[in-house]
């Protein structure tokens, strides 16, 4: 039985195989000419046949390059913009924390000297004056949870928050389904 290579098996065996080689070709004014040569190689009823194809794909070379230089120059300026954001976000953080400090000095005089008056002055005060003083002091408690509240939220852009499946059984075609996280 004569030896045959695993090509020649594969093609009496019915299966085809094809080979791409690209080219390039440097034309006189400077520029490149991209060619393939494709050829194909397969087998009907014992008998191999071999063609081939020839292809300009300079476009499409063209185009590959253009879109890869496009991909590198995103990448550069989403590394630059995500630079400047986070040098924004510590700026906004700084700034929050400033006024959020400067805010809590005046508030504190506020409530300190609301405080005084009713402990010491009260029974010289009338009932809407105490009451304007408990509103004042209020007022300066609720402007002290806001501060809190403000200051909270701008260490939120420090913290990574974990990223969590909501639902595994969503269906968009029901309107009135609830999700879970």
């Amino acid at each position: 039985m004569p030896v045959q290579d695993n090509e020649t098996a594969l093609l009496d065996s019915g299966e085809s195989r094809s080979q791409n080689i690209e080219i390039t070709f440097p034309l006189a004014d400077g520029r490149v000419k991209w060619i393939r040569f494709t050829q194909y190689l397969y087998s009907a009823e014992g008998e191999s046949t071999i063609e081939g194809l020839v292809e300009d794909i300079t476009e499409l070379k063209q185009a590959e390059l253009a879109l890869r230089e496009f991909n590198e120059t995103l990448e550069e300026r989403v590394r630059e913009r995500t630079a400047e954001l986070e040098e924004v976000n510590a700026q906004l953080e700084s700034f929050t924390y400033s006024v959020s400090h400067d805010l809590r000095a005046p508030l504190r005089g506020i409530s300190f000297f609301a405080e005084m008056l009713l402990k010491d002055k009260a029974s010289e005060l009338d009932a809407t004056a105490q009451d304007y003083l408990y509103r004042i002091n209020d007022a300066a408690s609720l402007m002290n949870t806001l501060i809190e509240n403000l200051l909270e939220y701008s260490r939120l852009s420090k913290a990574n928050l974990p990223l969590k499946a909501v639902s595994d059984t969503f269906n968009p075609d029901n309107p009135r389904q609830s999700a879970t996280i």
